[in-house]
């Protein structure tokens, strides 16, 4: 992932002529907004090229699995970037949930909001991702759905409506399908080889990025992983101490899927409370698939 290095690579390649990436990766589950991706292409990865200078020729790609789409793409970056076929990424996750959130559902519409955070990966002599784990469970992707349905959007009149995607959500089976995933990975994170391959115990990872869903549905999951893990008599056992290892920004910045991780991020790897370089964080997507990923990562 990026260093402060990193993170001005895009401006030095341009300076000296070089292409600064080998490849867009593009997580986002709102390209349908764009007019001209009405069917979901073409992919928004190549409109972001086109706004890169010395960008052209480089590889693009859209990646879309719901809210752990960005997770999905910063472990298939972190392999691409293993195998020696590229050095340097960019791995983006950018949506605009307010075309498609539903204003007539209340209990819904209000979590969600608009953003975008972008990721530099290259290659490095530090450790970086150090492991990934992802899940799916296909017979649930009916809880999380975008239909066309007959709506307003945000910005026109009660009384006009039109047909377009929006996004509908069983919120009482999302909320016990991530808080399951949590703690069954969590709760076995000493046992859990792809995502911890150094064997730590869970008491090493000092910060939880996770998906802004909700601060119930991160508060239920703490309580349930420190009741297993004080049970099974791991260390990490208690509820303040689960609960405060996980990063919150929804009520700053909304729930805006693929980009919500990007501000707990920024958080501690350059803010306030930036961490120390060798602590462990890992961060956490969940979404409609319904699909989950882990990224397990050194800073």
């Amino acid at each position: 992932m990026a260093s402060e290095a990193g993170k001005s690579a895009l401006n030095q390649a341009n300076e000296v002529g070089e292409t600064p990436v080998d490849m867009i990766l593009m997580a986002t589950n709102t390209s349908i907004t764009d007019p001209l991706s009405q069917a979901g292409f073409p992919c928004k990865a190549g409109d972001v090229q086109q706004k890169i200078a010395n960008a052209i020729g480089c590889g693009i790609c859209d990646i879309q699995s719901g809210c752990s789409g960005i997770n999905y793409a910063l472990l298939f970056a972190d392999s691409i970037i293993r195998s020696g076929y590229a050095n340097r990424i960019l791995v983006i996750g950018a949506e605009i949930l307010t075309r498609i959130a539903n204003y007539n559902d209340r209990t819904s519409c209000v979590l969600f909001g608009d953003g975008a955070s972008a990721y530099v990966l290259d290659v490095s002599d530090k450790p970086g991702f150090i492991g990934h784990k992802t899940y799916g469970d296909g017979s649930k992707r009916g809880i999380i759905t975008s239909p066309l349905t007959k709506r307003r959007n945000i910005d026109d009149p009660p009384e006009k409506t039109v047909m377009s995607p929006t996004l509908t959500m069983d919120g009482k089976k999302v909320h016990k399908e991530v808080v399951n995933i949590l703690d069954d990975t969590l709760t076995k994170f000493e046992s859990e080889s792809l995502l911890n391959p150094q064997r730590l115990s869970f008491s090493h990872i000092k910060r939880i990025v996770p998906h802004q869903a909700n601060c119930r549905t991160i508060e239920a999951s703490a309580e349930k992983i420190a009741k297993k893990r004080k049970k099974a008599g791991f260390d990490a056992n208690e509820y303040e101490e689960v609960k405060d290892k996980f990063i919150v920004t929804i009520d700053q910045y909304a729930n805006s899927s693929t980009a919500s991780q990007g501000p707990g991020l920024e958080e501690v790897l350059y803010g306030d409370n930036k961490l120390k370089e060798g602590n462990h964080i890992l961060m956490v997507g969940f979404g409609s698939g319904f699909s989950a990923s882990f990224n397990h990562y050194i800073i």
